[in-house]
């Protein structure tokens, strides 16, 4: 019985698509940051200081307004994309 050498290829079609080049994007990120420092009032019921939520700024002072801030990027991380 006679068995085949050498390299066989098979081609199969894929239904991935090339990334595209656009010219905007908007970040996602997620770390931890130093709420306790925020500018929102100290209502429990106020669902935007509680952790664990999305929250949207458009701007670096949004983001100090709604999460704080904090020079101590190692202990919060989200601190260093809002300074950067």
């Amino acid at each position: 019985m006679a068995f085949p050498h050498g390299v066989y290829v098979y081609e199969l079609p894929t239904a991935l698509v090339a990334p595209r080049h656009v010219d905007s994007a908007l970040p996602f990120v997620v770390g931890t940051a130093p709420i306790h420092l925020s500018g929102i009032g100290l209502n429990i019921a106020d669902t935007s200081k509680q952790v664990n939520y999305t929250i949207l700024a458009s701007n670096y002072e949004e983001a100090v307004t709604k999460l704080g801030y904090s020079d101590d990027w190692d202990k919060y991380s989200l601190c260093e994309f809002m300074y950067a």
